[in-house]
């Protein structure tokens, strides 16, 4: 084979600040950090599809109000510029086939807590198109997996199915991870197996919410109890008394740190793995479709990533691993997702590129899924943008809400709040095309939601998404 494998590694939910302070693996192996990059939305659809398109949200369409990835056409996205052989590989449910996001890849593996070898039968889908009592189901599912094409897979997932569910809600540690360990399982497959360059797309889900202790985080960096989950408390309930939940924010905190260590050694174990067993040239991208607000003060209190777009949610790690030797990649000022491709097609055709940019954007439209506040629906399912140029950055929404604030580099995922009711610049208003009060009423008139089976709505809700 020649050619040069590129290999992107989306850690969702994962911020610059928390990486950077708990992923020193990676960052002793990394060629090249870009310390001001950003996330183009602050959740998975309009993100995944920035990165993959180049486009703003309301450029693209895919946003609160359209989820369905079968509108995309690869003609669309980066992937039809390059000759890789493309797969995606992904833990989230909203970049995977329920929604069409595996239309536009050549291969496509889908990773849950119940299906952990790809090839093998899925039994979280089995048991739900049973009609009988659970041990029914089981018993049928164990005979099904022996007749099938590949009976050990099959037998694998559903023990491993049964191992979660046990240990999901008892006092022990969840023995099974969120899918990281898999994934760079099927990344080092692919790599082996195809025989053209592979381009390979991923999403870990370990460090999106819910958190609970896991067995193979680092037990010396939370203080949580093995049954706790950051189920245990309603959002909305924390974010209106936060000093009430003190305790559950500072688990909450540590358990997300643990979670990125975690994913550390496992992407620096399969770096190794790359280096020593893969014989073609093979580059790899660490980043993150966005961030997550974790309470703090100066994010205005807020948790998870819902009607925001706050440094602790656009300020994304990006590492670069084993680029092409011979070209130089920098980054002055900031640096934008939407530039993943300019990347990808630089690594392709060994050019020199400098990802950065005077001004970059952001946007997010409508309230992002997952439990509604009890009030001010109109204030969560706001439009908002950002738009960042030198130290500052001013964010505006549908509301005619105004504010500027100063970024400090020295301090990554925080912003401090300048002024409000501020004139926006014209530079700030530049790249989008109708005004966003006029943008969002006609999407939202238009609302595209995808249809998905029992099976997705409970995956959702075991992501907090229901």
């Amino acid at each position: 084979m020649m050619g040069r494998n590129i290999v992107v590694l989306c850690l969702d939910s994962v911020r610059k600040d928390y990486f950077d302070a708990h992923a020193e693996r990676v960052q002793e192996i990394a060629s090249i950090s870009i310390e001001e990059a950003r996330a183009t939305s602050s959740w998975s659809t309009p993100s995944h599809a920035s990165m993959l398109t180049g486009r703003l949200p309301s450029e693209h369409g895919f946003h609160r109000h359209n989820n369905d990835f079968a509108d995309l056409a690869v003609e669309d996205t980066f992937l039809d510029d390059i000759p890789h052989r493309t797969t995606g590989i992904s833990a989230n449910v909203f970049v995977g086939p329920e929604y069409g996001f595996d239309t536009i890849f050549d291969n496509f593996t889908v990773i849950s807590t119940g299906k952990r070898y790809s090839e093998g039968m899925d039994p979280n889908r089995y048991f739900l198109d049973y009609d009988g009592s659970t041990a029914g189901a089981m018993a049928s599912y164990f005979y099904a997996a022996l007749r099938s094409k590949h009976p050990v897979a099959s037998l694998l997932n559903g023990i491993a199915a049964g191992v979660n569910v046990v240990t999901r809600d008892a006092p022990v540690p969840k023995l099974l991870d969120d899918g990281g360990s898999v994934i760079t399982r099927e990344v080092l497959r692919t790599l082996r197996e195809e025989a053209e360059p592979s381009f390979v797309f991923t999403n870990f889900a370990d460090a999106h919410v819910p958190l609970r202790p896991i067995r193979g985080f680092e037990r010396s960096l939370f203080d949580a109890p093995s049954s706790w989950s950051t189920d245990n408390a309603d959002y909305w309930d924390v974010i209106e008394d936060p000093e009430e939940y003190g305790t559950f924010l500072k688990r909450h905190r540590n358990l997300y740190a643990a979670a990125i260590e975690y994913l550390d050694r496992r992407i620096a174990a399969l770096i190794q793995k790359i280096r020593t067993e893969i014989d073609e040239p093979t580059t790899v991208i660490v980043t993150a479709d966005h961030g997550e607000n974790l309470g703090e003060p100066e994010n205005d209190g807020l948790i998870g990533h819902k009607s925001s777009l706050s440094e602790a949610l656009l300020h994304v790690p990006l590492y670069i691993i084993d680029p092409p030797e011979n070209i130089s990649i920098s980054a002055s000022n900031y640096t934008s997702l939407r530039d993943l491709g300019s990347l990808v097609r630089a690594f392709n055709a060994e050019k020199n590129i400098d990802l950065g940019s005077e001004h970059i954007y952001a946007e997010v439209i409508g309230m992002s899924p997952g439990p509604d506040p009890d009030s001010k629906e109109t204030y969560w399912d706001r439009m908002l943008r950002a738009a960042y140029g030198e130290s500052e950055k001013y964010v505006w929404d549908s509301l005619d809400a105004r504010k500027r604030y100063f970024l400090n580099p020295e301090r990554p995922c925080s912003q401090d709040l300048v002024e409000e009711d501020v004139d926006l610049p014209e530079w700030a208003q530049t790249p989008f095309v109708e005004d966003l009060e006029s943008y969002k009423t006609e999407v939202k008139s238009k609302t595209h939601q995808r249809e998905v089976d029992e099976r997705t709505e409970q995956r959702l809700a075991d992501l907090g998404y229901r």
